[in-house]
C-alpha cells in the first residue's frame, strides 16, 4: 500500500500509464538512488518481514503493530536498502495509520495524506509517489485557493517533469474561466466537433469514464438536469470506443459524444485542460467557460447560466 493506495487509487489507476511509466525517464525524481553499499541478509530480512505484516494488517488481520514499528524504524535508517524499499515501507506505514484512523471527517483525512506526502518527499525526495500524491490532493481540493497553492508549489518542487505538467495544466484549467471556449477536433468516431456551433445555448462539457453502477449512476444524475436550453457534451476517455458508445447508449446519454484517445495524454485532454474524472465544465451562451469545477453544487451553478 503506497500513500496513494487507498486514497488515490482512482487518480492512479487512470494516470497510471501516463505517470508510472515515466519512472525511467523523467528526470532525477524518478531515479531511485542506489546504496553505495550491499544490504546485509538480515536488512532484507527485515524488508520482507515488514512487507508480511503490513499485507496483514492491510487485509483487516492481525499482526505485532510493535513489530511492524521496529522494523520500519530500522529499515528507514538502514542506508544499505534501496531508497525504494525504504519509502515503500515507511510510506505503507503512514497509509496504514491514516487509514486506520476512526472518526476523521474527509478533510481531516486529506489533511493527513498531505502532510504525509510533505514528510515522504522531505525524506525520500528521489521518488516519485509522494509528489503524485500532492498532485492528486490539488487536483481534489474543495476550494481552488488551496489547489492553486499546491499546484503552484509543485512547479517549485524537484517533482518529475510529468508531474509539473499535471500541475501546470491544472492552474491552466482555472485561467479557462472567463474565457471563450474554441476547441475543434474530430470526435474520435470520423466526424468533425466545434463547440462553436452551441453558441446560444448553455453547455455542461463532461468527462468520463469506466462501466458499473457508480458510473452510471452520476452520468444519469448528471443528464437528470437537462432541458431544451441545456447541451450536454461528453468527453469519454475509455480506450475501447466501441464499448463506450455502448456504454452511452445503456445510460441514455443520447448526447454528443467526443471519443478521446491517449488518456490525459491526448490531444483532447490537454486542448481542454482536463485532468480528473469526472470533470464538469459549464459554459454559458456566450461561449464563455464559467466554471471548470461544476461538479459541486451542480444545479446552482447551471442555473446561473
Amino acid at each position: 500500500m503506497s500513500v496513494l493506495s487507498r486514497y488515490f487509487g482512482a487518480f492512479i489507476l487512470f494516470c497510471g500509464a501516463s505517470l508510472y511509466a515515466q519512472r525511467s525517464d523523467s528526470g532525477t525524481a524518478a531515479t531511485a538512488v542506489a546504496s553505495v553499499q550491499q544490504p546485509s541478509a538480515e536488512a532484507k530480512a527485515q524488508v520482507a518481514e515488514a512487507g508480511i505484516l503490513l499485507r496483514e494488517l492491510e487485509e483487516g488481520g492481525e499482526a505485532d503493530r510493535g513489530r511492524l514499528n521496529a522494523l520500519a524504524s530500522a529499515i528507514a535508517q538502514d542506508l544499505s536498502l534501496p531508497e525504494y524499499d525504504r519509502y515503500s515501507v515507511a510510506a505503507r506505514v503512514r497509509g496504514l495509520a491514516i487509514h486506520e484512523t476512526r472518526g476523521m471527517t474527509h478533510a481531516a483525512r486529506m489533511a493527513a495524506h498531505e502532510q504525509s506526502a510533505r514528510d515522504l518527499i522531505a525524506q525520500f525526495p528521489h521518488q516519485v509517489e509522494p509528489y503524485e500524491a500532492l498532485l492528486a490532493l490539488a487536483i481534489d481540493q474543495p476550494e481552488q485557493n488551496a489547489s492553486e497553492g499546491i499546484a503552484n508549489e509543485l512547479l517549485g518542487m524537484s517533482a518529475p517533469e510529468k508531474v509539473k505538467a499535471y500541475a501546470q495544466r491544472l492552474l491552466d484549467s482555472y485561467a479557462m474561466v472567463g474565457q471563450v471556449l474554441e476547441f475543434t477536433h474530430d470526435d474520435g468516431m470520423g466526424l468533425p466537433f466545434d463547440i462553436a456551433q452551441y453558441k446560444g445555448k448553455v453547455v455542461v462539457l463532461y468527462a468520463w469514464t469506466g462501466s458499473g453502477k457508480r458510473s452510471h449512476h452520476w452520468l444519469r444524475r448528471l443528464m437528470s438536469y437537462g432541458n431544451s436550453e441545456v447541451v450536454f457534451i461528453g468527453v469519454n476517455f475509455d480506450p475501447d470506443k466501441r464499448q463506450a458508445q455502448g456504454r452511452a447508449a445503456e445510460v441514455a446519454l443520447g448526447a454528443r459524444q467526443i471519443y478521446a484517445t491517449g488518456g490525459f495524454d491526448g490531444d483532447v485532454a490537454r486542448a481542454l485542460n482536463i485532468n480528473r474524472i469526472p470533470a464538469i465544465y459549464l459554459v454559458d451562451r456566450s461561449g464563455v467557460v464559467r466554471s471548470v469545477r461544476a461538479r459541486k453544487d451542480f444545479p446552482a451553478k447551471l442555473s446561473l447560466l
